[in-house]
């Protein structure tokens, strides 16, 4: 009786196995975030998707489910369970509840952006620092998990979106909106290219990390991870996936 038991039992646990094993890891991202992650007809796209689909479904075979949406919401899914990983900053609050891979998904500068006209331009032109703007007024959106913590004893005005920070820009409400490639293709895309500047210098530096929610199955999967990431680095492959939307 013990070993028909017994029996019944391996040969659940056998047919339990492949569906297990086919669950997919569900990855949410900003939906509208373009280059780096946009909802297109239904489907993610964008030089985060590209990135990770390459290391983790394409290197290590691991079925992917890639959804986009409202950024605070799909923090919040990581958060609550309900999505297994997101690609950003890992702030202190973000690494309470995941667990953050060693190796950046990308890498980036930070450069100021301001008005043509701006009266401080010859000042800001000498900044090489990010401390260096606290005596001017920047503006940023609500959801920036890294501006929220790294400017808060800085005057910033909030916007609810990060679309809005543009015209409010451009209308000199601010001194400074601080930019990475992804924003320099912002102000081109929203025609604002030719009314406001970049300045050259970089500010600061910041990472993206895979961050998986404590709550995940996929956590161990963090060692290899990293593996594939950094023989995607060293082979020129991300800054290659990041040049194609950048053209």
């Amino acid at each position: 009786m013990l070993r028909k038991q017994l029996l019944l039992i391996l040969l659940l646990l056998w047919i339990a196995l492949p569906a297990t094993a086919a669950e997919p890891m569900k990855i949410v991202y900003f939906d509208s975030y373009p280059p780096r992650s946009w909802l297109e007809n239904g489907q993610m796209k964008g030089i985060l998707v590209d990135i990770i689909t390459e290391a983790l479904h394409n290197r290590l075979g691991i079925p992917l489910q890639h959804e986009g949406y409202p950024w605070a919401r799909a923090q919040a899914m990581v958060e609550s369970g309900h999505a297994d990983a997101f690609i950003t900053v890992p702030t202190a609050k973000r690494k309470a509840y995941t667990v953050v891979s060693q190796e950046p998904v990308i890498s980036f500068n930070l450069f100021i952006s301001t008005q043509k006209n701006n009266p401080h331009l010859e000042e800001l032109k000498q900044v090489t620092d990010i401390d260096g703007l606290k005596p001017y007024k920047l503006v940023d959106y609500h959801g920036n998990g890294f501006a929220a913590k790294r400017l808060k004893e800085f005057n910033v005005e909030w916007m609810p979106e990060v679309t809005s920070v543009y015209p409010f820009l451009n209308a000199g409400k601010a001194d400074v909106l601080l930019v990475s490639e992804r924003g320099i293709y912002d102000l081109n895309r929203f025609g604002y290219s030719n009314k406001l500047i970049v300045l050259p210098q970089p500010v600061y530096s910041l990472e993206f990390h895979l961050c998986i929610g404590k709550h995940s199955s996929f956590t161990d999967l963090l060692p290899q991870a990293d593996k594939a990431l950094r023989e995607m680095q060293s082979e020129g492959l991300i800054k290659q996936i990041s040049a194609r939307y950048y053209r």
